[in-house]
Parts: structure tokens; C-alpha cells; sequence
């Protein structure tokens, strides 16, 4: 993971970094509570993309951007860069629940 190696939050040993591992606590006990069925993944997405923007909220109201490593636009930029990814696999699985006798009758 890229915050082990690199810190997307100051350096590397900045603790504020481990909110990302939560990220993925999310993303994977959503997963099963949703049984990997594409209509439960749909909001487990949705939800990762939320809680990610909602980390680079609160790293400015915590005052990350105040270390020199980091600055608001950074903080922003590559947070909202992982939320598109993941907004566009929510939309992906959202397409993938539409049955098949649907797809030609779609608005």
C-alpha cells in the first residue's frame, strides 16, 4: 500500500496515514456483508468513495496540511483522484445488477 512506503500524509511515520487501513476495513467488511452481489457493492463503493473524501476532511481540520510535506491541494488532489476510482467501480457494479432482460429497456 502506497501510505506504508511513501505517507500520504507527511512522511511515512506520521500515524494519521493508518486512517487508510480503515478505508479498506471498509471496503472489505462491506464486501461480505454485501455477499460480493453487484447491488450491495453498489453502496459499499459509494461508501468508500464518501469515507475517503471524509479523510481529507478531516486531515485539513486536524491540520496535516500544515507539515511541509503536505499541502490542501495535495491532500484534496489525491484523495479525491482514489474517491473517482471509486465511484466509477460503484457505477461499474450498478450496471453489472441491471438484469439482462433490462438492458435493451434502459432510460
Amino acid at each position: 500500500m502506497s501510505n506504508g512506503a511513501v505517507g500520504l500524509f507527511g512522511s511515512e511515520n506520521n500515524d494519521f496515514n493508518a486512517v487508510y487501513f480503515g478505508l479498506l476495513l471498509l471496503g472489505f467488511s462491506g464486501a461480505l456483508v454485501a455477499r460480493f452481489q453487484s447491488k450491495g457493492m453498489t453502496y459499499v463503493l459509494s461508501a468508500m468513495a464518501v469515507a475517503q473524501m471524509g479523510i481529507a476532511v478531516a486531515a485539513i481540520i486536524m491540520g496535516q496540511h500544515e507539515l511541509p510535506e503536505s499541502s490542501v491541494t495535495e491532500i484534496l488532489g489525491v484523495n479525491f483522484f482514489f474517491a473517482v476510482f471509486w465511484i466509477t467501480a460503484s457505477l461499474l457494479f450498478r450496471q453489472a445488477a441491471v438484469p439482462f432482460d433490462q438492458v435493451g429497456n434502459q432510460r
